[in-house]
């Protein structure tokens, strides 16, 4: 599966969302609905909703240093309160099936949740500013724990100073 795709006459286009259909559904409050999915020129997939104007949110999570934290995060206090963005619904793109190495997000508005184990998340979500949560499947906390997400950049995105993007 490629996101770039040609007619009959040779042009070449790329699309995301017929891709995204495939492996992942997009939820707002558990009922299934339908979001936008526009590639970028980089070829990276930006997901939102499809709502015109999405309502967001500021919300705040508190980590301390330790096992499963970046040390960079932490150079002057062993607890910080780290604050982002995210849509005040309940939006969740849930990914179903591992899907092709050619597709990675570039931006994600809603809530993440990952269900099956993908061979190239890292790829997948390099540089990606997720506006929302970010979990993971029971059966999977051991292969993508939460040191493996934020050491990654696979969490909430608090901004260049931590991301680093």
């Amino acid at each position: 599966m490629s996101i770039l795709k040609s007619t009959r006459r040779g042009y070449k286009y790329y699309y995301g969302k017929e891709a995204l259909q495939r492996c992942c559904k997009f939820y707002l409050d558990g009922q299934e609905v339908d979001f936008i999915a526009e590639v970028n020129d980089d070829g990276s997939v930006d997901v939102s909703p499809a709502e015109e104007q999405v309502s967001m949110a500021m919300y705040s999570k508190t980590m301390q240093r330790g096992p499963g934290m970046p040390e960079d995060w932490f150079e002057d206090m062993p607890i910080k309160m780290f604050h982002f963005i995210g849509p005040s619904k309940n939006y969740e793109l849930v990914i179903k099936q591992p899907f092709d190495k050619e597709l990675h997000f570039g931006k994600l508005t809603g809530n993440v949740r990952i269900e099956c184990e993908l061979p190239n998340i890292t790829e997948i979500f390099n540089k990606t500013k997720i506006y929302g949560f970010v979990t993971v499947a029971d059966n999977l906390q051991e292969i993508y724990n939460q040191e493996f997400l934020c050491t990654n950049r696979i969490c909430s995105y608090y901004g260049k100073s931590f991301m680093g993007f």
